[in-house]
């Protein structure tokens, strides 16, 4: 992302993703998804209610984030893409170091 993001070419190409790909991060999603819901129900909480405080948190943050992504988008351009790369790169080395014991 970060060389990407200084590249002399603007152009953007989306390469079709095989069904080994698709096949790969519907099942981590799904696994995810189905832990959530397995340690959720060892909680005293209602189902109900927390379906709907979950449901309420999701769409919120996913709109929320969708406007202000498009706004730094538009207004930053290429330099938040470099930042992207560089919080991942943040975000990996920090998991690296605390696997080893460093951090």
């Amino acid at each position: 992302m970060i060389r990407e993001a200084f590249a002399a070419s603007s152009s953007v190409s989306v390469e079709n993703e095989s069904w080994f790909t698709l096949l790969g991060l519907a099942l981590a999603t799904s696994l995810d998804a189905w832990l959530v819901g397995f340690g959720l129900c060892f909680t005293d909480i209602p189902m109900g209610g927390m379906v709907s405080v979950l449901m309420g948190c999701v769409w919120l943050s996913s709109v929320i984030g969708f406007y202000v992504g498009a706004w730094l988008g538009q207004a930053l351009g290429k330099h938040m893409e470099a930042l992207g790369g560089v919080v991942l790169v943040g975000l990996g080395v920090k998991l690296l170091l605390e696997g080893l014991g460093i951090w």
